[in-house]
C-alpha cells in the first residue's frame, strides 16, 4: 500500500478534501449506506453500485484486533499495476507486504481499528515499486459485521501521476 514518512492530512470530515472523483464516489456511497450515523454493513457493500473507474482503485481489508492480523481480500488492478505486485490474500505485515508497517495504509488501518471512523490521506508517497508516481490520495472506510462490530475496511487509492495511464 502507500507509504509516507512525511506529515500527512487525515480527518474524519473528509468529503471536502477528496480530490479524485473516484475516491469521492466511494466515500459518498459509503456515507449513503451509513444508517443514522452507524457503520455500513459489509454485506450491504456492493461494488457494482459504483462506476467502473472506481473498481480498479478499490481494496478491501478483512479486519482483526491488530493491523498485523488483518488480511487484504481484494486489490484492484490499478493498484496491482502501480505496485507491480499482487497482494490479495496477504496479511498486513512487512513479511508479506514489504514495508507495510511504514505505509499510510497501515496508519489509517490502525486508526480505523481504534476509532472506527473514515480515514483520509493525501501526500507524497515513498512506498513505490516503480517511479511513475510521486503523490497519492487514499480513503479508508470502516464496514460493520451484522452485530455492529468492525468487519472490514474498504478503501481506494489514486496516484495522480498515473492518471494518463489509468485502467
Amino acid at each position: 500500500m502507500l507509504a509516507l514518512d512525511l506529515p500527512f492530512t487525515r480527518t474524519a470530515d473528509i468529503r471536502g478534501r477528496i480530490r479524485c472523483p473516484h475516491l469521492l464516489e466511494l466515500y459518498e456511497y459509503w456515507a449513503r449506506m451509513a444508517d443514522g450515523g452507524r457503520l455500513p454493513q459489509r454485506r450491504r457493500f456492493d461494488p457494482l453500485e459504483l462506476s467502473g473507474p472506481v473498481w480498479p482503485r478499490l481494496f478491501l481489508i478483512e479486519t482483526a484486533s491488530r493491523p498485523e492480523e488483518c488480511r487484504v481480500r481484494v486489490l484492484g488492478t490499478y493498484l496491482v499495476g502501480a505496485y507491480g505486485r499482487e497482494f490479495t490474500g496477504c496479511r498486513c505485515t512487512d513479511a508479506e507486504i514489504p514495508r507495510f508497517s511504514k505505509s499510510t495504509t497501515y496508519r489509517l488501518l490502525r486508526d480505523i481499528l481504534h476509532e472506527k471512523t473514515p480515514q483520509y490521506a493525501y501526500a507524497e508517497t515513498q512506498f513505490r515499486f516503480n517511479d511513475d508516481y510521486r503523490h497519492c490520495e487514499q480513503v479508508l472506510l470502516p464496514l460493520a459485521d451484522d452485530h455492529g462490530g468492525l468487519a472490514a475496511a474498504v478503501g481506494a487509492i489514486d496516484f495522480p501521476g498515473l492518471r494518463s495511464g489509468c485502467f
